[in-house]
Formats: structure tokens, sequence, C-alpha cells
């Protein structure tokens, strides 16, 4: 089964009548601190940043939790290794603190060979145009 890994850039909220629908409470976990239940979304732009199966997904974030699991009280990446489930979106905030450990990170993720980094580059990417008013959705 596919997912995909989506970017959205310039999000903002609609006013549209209370009756149209939106995000629930329950839809929205702690790192969708910019996201208001009950509201409904806009944004400028979307790009799709990666695609591929469910399970390269998974073995992916197994080995990025193995590449950072001496870093400390820090856990970088965070909102990415302790998601409960493969589909989610991250708000700006978060994205921007994973745009920064994608950043601090990158030397040694080099070193974990291109399949990694090429998920890796690709996901650093939707974090960073994220990071500006956006969210990232791991679909």
């Amino acid at each position: 089964m596919g997912l995909a890994v989506v970017a959205y850039t310039g999000m903002g909220r609609l006013d549209l009548d209370p009756g149209f629908g939106g995000l629930d409470e329950g839809d929205i976990p702690a790192h969708h601190a910019a996201l208001e239940a009950g509201s409904v979304y806009a944004f400028d732009k979307d790009v799709t940043v990666w695609s591929g199966s469910r399970r390269e997904y998974e073995d992916w974030r197994g080995r990025l939790a193995e590449l950072v699991a001496g870093a400390g009280r820090k856990k970088p990446f965070r909102q990415l290794i302790e998601l409960d489930h493969d589909e989610d979106v991250i708000g700006s905030y978060a994205a921007a603190r994973l745009a920064r450990d994608f950043a601090e990170w990158d030397d040694s993720a080099r070193e974990c060979g291109d399949g990694f980094y090429g998920i890796w580059t690709a996901l650093r990417r939707g974090c960073e145009i994220a990071a500006d008013r956006g969210a990232v959705e791991i679909c």
C-alpha cells in the first residue's frame, strides 16, 4: 500500500459556516499548535515531496531512530519517530523544529547510504516548505 508525504505552505484559516465541518478537537495532536479545531484551511501551494510504500517509510523511521538514539534529552526528530501510526499532519511549528534537526544531522544521514538519504532529503524539503505557515501531511 502506498504512502505520500505532501508539504503545504501559506496556509490560512477560512471563515466558513460553523456547520461546514473541519477538524475535530480529537484530530489535533499536540504538535499541531498552529491549527484550530473546527477550522478549515486553504493553502497557497502543495508539493508531494515523497511517495513510496508504508513499509519503506516505517523502515526509514526505524533507521532514523537508530541514527539519533544517542542524542540524549534533546530528542531530535521526535515528531516523526514518536508518531502512533504512519498517517499524520505536522504543523508549521513542529516542521520548523524538524527542519532544524534535518540541517543539524545531515552529515550523519549522508553516511547511512543513498536509499536512506533520498527519503531524508525529501522529508527535509517538506519540513522546510511547511515551516512557512504550512503543514506536512503523511498519508
